[in-house]
């Protein structure tokens, strides 16, 4: 019986410029098999995104999507977005 889908808490979406641009999302991550709990994480390419049904599937996983961000993304977040080559978006 397969897992429960990981859960992405504080999500948005964030464009990956070494993937030419591309969708990835970027959120405290719960209930991975490999990030612990609350971490903030980016996920491989978004594949599809469904907000209503609260769900993401990317290239590697599907996630549960649960309150998108509302405040800022912490400095070290964003620090590490600019120098990996993602970028937020508005």
């Amino acid at each position: 019986m397969p897992g429960v889908a990981p859960t992405l808490e504080q999500w948005t979406i964030v464009k990956s410029w070494r993937a030419g641009c591309d969708d990835i999302l970027l959120g405290r991550v719960f209930g991975h098999p490999r990030i612990a709990d609350g971490h903030w994480a980016t996920t491989s390419l978004v594949v599809e995104i469904d907000v209503a049904a609260r769900r993401a599937r990317t290239l590697n996983t599907e996630y549960r999507l649960g309150a998108r961000l509302s405040e800022s993304v912490p400095t070290h977040v964003l620090q590490y977005l600019a120098a990996t080559g993602y970028a937020l978006v508005n």
